[in-house]
């Protein structure tokens, strides 16, 4: 029981940093509104594939063009014993 309750004790630290991530992209002038307003609408709840395709085609210019904003955001919102650890220089964002 110990083992459920740390693993989802994990999961929602990272769901709440994901979200206060996404929150500074959104907001974010770096990344123009164009292309904030479709991951905006990627992240609606419609049925049907339609928005899990907004999101990978918004996903591919954020990736390519924006790395330096997704990181700088994933970075900021690090809980502060994570924010005194040494970040490889190869991590994913």
């Amino acid at each position: 029981m110990a083992a459920y309750t740390r693993s989802m004790r994990a999961l929602r630290v990272c769901i709440a940093r994901l979200l206060r991530a996404t929150v500074l992209v959104v907001r974010d002038k770096r990344i123009p509104r164009p292309v904030r307003w479709a991951a905006g609408l990627g992240l609606m709840p419609m049925p049907g594939p339609f928005d899990e395709l907004v999101l990978l085609v918004v996903a591919v210019p954020l990736f390519v063009f924006y790395r330096g904003p997704l990181r700088e955001a994933w970075h900021a919102t690090a809980a502060p014993a994570e924010a005194r650890t040494r970040v490889p220089a190869h991590t994913p964002f």
